[in-house]
This record gives C-alpha cells, structure tokens and sequence, in this order.
C-alpha cells in the first residue's frame, strides 16, 4: 500500500466536499453572473483539495508525481477562473470575448501539458523528494524555468484582479459593495498565502494553496448565504445605476434593502442609510407606496411630500427571479415626474378654459339680450377661475348696480346699487387696468363681502373707449388665481363687454323699431280716414253736372287718394311681420291662399285678358294664411302688369334639395337683365315706369312675409326670356 491517511488529508476532504454542495447551489442559480466560472472554479479546487489530500498521505516519490499530476487538473485554471469570475459578476462580460479567454487560459493550458510530461523535459518541477518524518509527507523540489514563468502569469493576473475588485469597492453602495469585499478577498487570501508558500518561510515542504484557498471559497459561500451573493448582481452598476436621475432600490426576496443609488439616498432624506431595513419601515411615513413593496409588478404614479414641497413620482416596482418560478427580491424605481405631471395639468386647464370661452361664445349666440349675457357671463367666469364668489356690475353716474351675482355673491338682486365708488372696484374704474390682489387681509382697498375671500381678480369691461362695467371674482385659496387664469380673465372679460354693449344696442334698436312700427300704424290708421273721406267726395263730385275741366280734377282727386290709401294699407301690412310676435304660424293648404288671390285679382285678370294656369295638387305648408295669401296676390299681380301682351302666367311648385317647398310664378314678359334683378327687392323700384301703377313696395312686402315665415324668395330670367318669381317655405311634417 503506498498511501496512509494523515490528519492535514481530512479539512481537505471536507473543502471539496463543501465545494461539491456549492457546485449544487450555484446551478440553481445558474443564469446569475458568474456563475458559470464559480462551478469551474469549484471544480478545479475540488481536483487541487483531493489531489493534495493523496499527496500529504504517499509513500513514494512515484505516487507524489502521480497525484501532482491530478492537481494540475485544477491548479493552473484557479486563477484564470477567478478572473472570469470577477468580470462577469461586476458587469465587464463585453471583456470576455474568445480572444481574451484564450490570452486568459493559454498559458494554464501549455502548464497542464507540461505537468504531465514533466519527467521528459523537467520544465516544471526538477529534484523531487519527500521527507516522512513529520508523519505525513513534505514534497521539495526544484522550481523549473516553466513553472517561473507560469507564477509571474498568475501574479499578473492577480495584480488586474485586484485593482479591478477595489475599483468596484470604491463604486458600490451598499450590499453590493459588501460583495465586492468577498470577492476583493477570494482574490487577496489565496495571494497571500501563496507568497508564504513560495518564499518557504512557513513549513517548507508544506503546500498552503489548497488551504487559502478552501478558506476564501468558505468566505465566498458566506457572502452567498448571507449578502445574496448570487441572487442580486451588481451588472454595469457603476455605469448605469449609479449615473441615473432615477431613484432604484434594490429588496431582496424579504424585502429587505440591498442597494440603493445616490438618487434613492436624496429621495429618502436619509445620508445615513441603513442597508437591511424592510420595505415597510422605509417608507412608514408614505403609506401611498406600501403598496408597492407586495413583490408584485405594478406601476403608478404617486405624490410623496419632500421637505414640505409635494412632489409627483412615477413608481414602478418589478420583482426579481433568480430563475423562474423563485422570487429573489424585487427593484423599485421611482421617477420624479412632477415637471410633467404639472404640464400636463396646466395643459388640462389651459383646454378647460378655452372650452369654456367656447361654450360662452355658443351660449350667447343663442339668444342676444343683455338678461342673457349677464347670465352666461358670471356663469362662465365662475367656472373658468374655479372661484367661490362672481359678480358682475354696471358702471354708471351713480356708481355700481348690480347684474348678476353668483356664488357668495348670490344675496345681491339684480339692480341693486353698491354703496360707494371706493373699495377696488373704484380703483379699477379709475386705473382701467385688471386687477390681482393676492392679500386680501393687507389691501386697504378691499371691502369685504364675502368673508372667507383672500384672493380677487378685478377686470374691467371695457368696450372700445367706454366703460361699462366690472366682472370680480373672489376666491378663498390664493392659489387657484395664476397668470394663466388672470389671462383667461382678460380675455372673457373683452368678450363680455363686447356682448354686453352688442345686446343692449340691440335691445334699444328692437324698442325703437317697435316704437316705429307702432307709429306707422297710428298714422297710416289716423291717414286711412281722411283719405276715405276724399275719395268719397271725389266720387260724388264726378257725378256732379261740371264743366269737363272739373270733372276732370275731380277724377285725378279720386285716383291720388286710392294710390295713397293702397300705400297705407301696404305699410301696414309691411309693418305687420314686424310687429307681431306670436303669428298663428300652422298648416296651410297651398290652394286656399291661391285660390283667394285669384279671387281678389279677378277684375285685373279680366282687365289684362290674362290666362292664368295653376297646379292640380298643391301641398301642405308651415305659415300664416292672410300672409300666404298676400305673397301670391303680389306675385300674380306683377305678372299680369310686367307679362305679355296678353299675360300668360303659371302657377307651380317643386321640392328643394334642403326639403323646402318653392312656389313660383310664371310669366311670358320681356325679361330681366342680372342688373334689373338685383334691384328687386327694394322699397320703392319699380322697372317700368310707363306700366307700372303700383307704388313699388310689393316685392319688398313679400321679402319680409316669407323671411318671418323662415322662406327664402328670388327670381329667374334673362333678357327676352320668361321670369319666374319664387318663394319658398318649409312643409308641414305633422
């Protein structure tokens, strides 16, 4: 038998054991960083702890050269292992292309080669003997020229892992920088010990390697079991993590905190984080985030108040999995979003009053009175400045009368005056500028009238040159009146001084247009009876026994007074679409009116020898009869006065695109040219001086009847062509 067990055998035994439990769990994690090269390295460590174990136990010099050989299954490949080990876990795996790898393990590879050739060159080791006495056995030998090249290749290595390990070290934050410590001394243990074992200055003859290096793989499998070594990697950290605006903290599957970046230490207000708080005692004071520590992905948005200022976070939380199906932790990340967020609300606004501006400028289109723009206006301002409190006033010699009150200002009836000029309503009548008071408690100007108030906007309305008046908003929240509302403001208050002067011209325009309409009736009606009598006397005079002469102005007596009394009955009837407000607007069967006008121009009919033609089936309209029925006698008398000689004049009717009815007469005259056309219409023209015997106000009769009947009238023709006079009128749908 040429091995014995030795009692310096056994903790290496138990470090490769150990280093087979941790091949075990670092598949399990197979698809973290590095972990790949740590199975290597476990394996090699695991062929170097055994090997030696046989070598302390030999009892020959041919099993010491045998069992050499077996730990250079593992020896030259530790080093190259453990820097692959250290550049992928920290995030340089770019580094670990196929030529870098190969510059890595050329050397350990041609070392391995020689180790097993060795007694055919003597390249590696050269002398070899062992020494028993110490009851397990010490190996000497002479170093060969391989064997020093291959130790500077390692200390080289050593030197690029240090420095790469301590760059990482000074970088990392909290767990991840403790990891950066078991892997700083997996690379410093094994180096030290390995200068104690090449300097023979500690039991020559005794290989420590095996032994620093089980001891750092014990610390590695601490920094696993304890700092979540392999569930949680510090990937391109330093080039990410670090550098962003973004606050990330990194939970383990415990949900206590790992890693957090220089933007989470400024969220947290804490310079002094303490790695390994729970989730929970981190933000106790933002139970709006507790929910996103449920290892659960969700993200939203979420306000969180920093040192008294309120803040808007986009919080995003997504759990971390070591492989599937097993929760390692989770990362939140937490984006300042409050610039966006007050955009976007500011631009929310901005819409809201624009909307508003437009539904105050639809609103009042609907109806022009100044009852109604008082009451869209203070109904929009209110809306627009989100204030408590809108009140609209008149200006005038004595002083401010109330229009509309809104809000807090609902006690004060419309027409009421306000004591006073002064107070900021007086210093805005007199300045002609909008006003912005943010104090209310500290302008001595301010009277009070709503008692909760602190803020007023104060604008003037102003039309042109003149004043009218003052729209006041009060608020009890300051904040609600910014530049952006104080604008919206300037501008609603234009548009309603603007509407406001439009509808109350338009309401002394309406009274005088009444007032004239009920003057034209008094006179035309005083002028009716006067007239009657001269027409009566001139009647009698013509039967009188006269010289010619007489009876001849008797005779032109007759005919001025009819001419003027048919001009009274048509301003009267010109009057009366006007005037009435509530016509009995209903069905009309098309053939009454025209029947009745017909009736009524039968002595003209006869007159001019005329053929009239009409339609067998007239519809169904919307309008007032007596109205109708004046249309048609002024559209067929023209026809039979301007038509040929003798007139021939049709009656007819078509359906419009639109869905109205168009009604028409037809004549066989001369025709008109598009400048004779244009002047129809018109009070007071008439074509033909020589044929015509009216007094040129019928067409301008008709233009009114069919406007206040929501009709439309026209004509067609064309020199030497027919004309055709139309109107139309909307049919009956009931």
């Amino acid at each position: 038998m040429n091995w014995t067990f030795t009692p310096f055998a056994a903790p290496l035994f138990v470090g490769a054991a150990a280093m087979l439990v941790l091949m075990v769990w670092a598949w399990r994690r197979r698809g973290t960083p590095g972990v790949a090269y740590l199975l290597l390295l476990c394996v090699a460590l695991a062929f170097y702890s055994v090997g030696y174990a046989f070598e302390l136990g030999s009892l020959t010099v041919d099993g010491v050269r045998f069992w050499f050989k077996i730990e250079y299954l593992g020896i030259p490949f530790l080093p190259g292992l453990l820097t692959c080990l250290i550049l992928d876990y920290l995030g340089y795996r770019r580094w670990l292309n196929p030529i870098s790898l190969t510059a890595v393990f050329f050397i350990p590879m041609i070392t391995l080669v020689l180790g097993w050739t060795n007694e055919t060159h003597q390249l590696v080791w050269q002398n070899m003997s062992i020494d028993r006495e110490p009851g397990f056995t010490l190996t000497t030998f002479d170093r060969g020229p391989w064997y020093i090249v291959y130790n500077v290749f390692v200390y080289l290595q050593v030197f690029a892992m240090t420095f790469i390990a301590i760059r990482a070290f000074v970088r990392a934050t909290g767990l991840f920088k403790r990891q950066v410590v078991f892997l700083l001394v997996a690379v410093l243990v094994p180096t030290i010990v390995n200068i104690a074992y090449q300097s023979r200055l500690v039991f020559p003859g005794l290989d420590l390697n095996p032994f620093g290096q089980l001891i750092a793989a014990g610390l590695v499998s601490w920094g696993i079991l304890n700092f979540r070594l392999l569930d949680v990697a510090p990937v391109a950290q330093e080039a990410v993590v670090q550098s962003m605006a973004d606050a990330v903290l990194v939970f383990d599957s415990r949900q206590r905190l790992v890693s957090a970046n220089p933007a989470a230490l400024n969220l947290l207000e804490s310079p002094t984080l303490s790695i390994g708080k729970t989730f929970a005692e981190l933000f106790a004071g933002w139970p709006d985030v507790l929910g996103a520590g449920s290892g659960q992905s969700r993200r939203e948005e979420l306000p969180l108040n920093l040192k008294g200022v309120e803040r808007v976070h986009n919080v995003t939380a997504t759990p971390l999995a070591s492989q599937p199906g097993q929760a390692a932790g989770q990362v939140l990340v937490a984006r300042d979003v409050t610039t966006e967020v007050r955009t976007q609300r500011a631009l929310i606004e901005t819409n809201f009053r624009l909307e508003a501006l437009r539904v105050f400028d639809a609103s009042l289109s609907q109806e022009l009175s100044v009852k109604h723009v008082v009451d869209v206006a203070a109904d929009a301002a209110l809306r627009l400045a989100g204030a408590d409190g809108a009140l609209l006033v008149e200006h005038g010699p004595e002083g401010f009368r109330v229009l509309k009150g809104l809000g807090g200002y609902e006690s004060m009836k419309p027409g009421a005056l306000l004591e006073g000029s002064a107070g900021i309503l007086g210093r805005v009548v007199r300045s002609r500028q909008p006003d912005l008071t943010l104090d209310t408690l500290n302008d001595p100007d301010y009277v009070a009238r709503i008692a909760t108030t602190r803020a007023l906007i104060t604008l003037p309305l102003l039309s042109g040159d003149r004043l009218l008046g003052v729209l006041a908003l009060e608020s009890a929240d300051p904040a609600k009146f910014t530049g952006d509302v104080m604008e919206a403001g300037r501008l609603l208050a234009a548009r309603i001084a603007s509407a406001f002067d439009n509808a109350r011209i338009y309401e002394e325009r309406d009274q005088l247009v009444r007032e004239l309409d009920s003057f034209a009736h008094t006179v035309a009606h005083n002028l009716k009876n006067p007239l009657g009598v001269i027409r009566g006397y001139a009647e009698l005079l013509a039967l009188v026994q006269m010289p010619e002469t007489g009876k001849m102005y008797a005779e032109r007596i007759h005919k001025g007074a009819a001419q003027a009394f048919e001009i009274i009955e048509a301003l009267l009837l010109l009057a009366e679409p006007r005037a009435l407000d509530e016509a009995k607007i209903g069905a009309v069967l098309m053939d009454s009116p025209v029947n009745a006008a017909l009736g009524r121009l039968a002595p003209l009919i006869e007159q001019h020898a005329a053929r009239v033609a009409t339609s067998d089936n007239w519809p169904v309209v919307r309008g007032y009869a007596p109205w109708v029925e004046e249309l048609w006698v002024n559209y067929i008398s023209n026809a039979l006065k301007y038509g040929g000689e003798p007139p021939q004049v049709t009656l007819g009717w078509d359906k419009q695109p639109d869905g109205k009815l168009r009604f028409w007469t037809q004549d066989n005259g001369r025709g008109l040219a598009p400048e004779e056309m244009a002047k129809l219409f018109h009070p007071f023209v008439r074509l033909d001086q020589e044929r015509a015997e009216g007094h040129g106000l019928g067409l301008t009769i008709v233009q009114r009847i069919v406007k206040r009947l929501g009709g439309a009238v026209g004509i067609e023709s064309a020199p030497g062509k027919d004309s055709k006079f139309y109107f139309t009128l909307p049919p009956d749908k009931d």
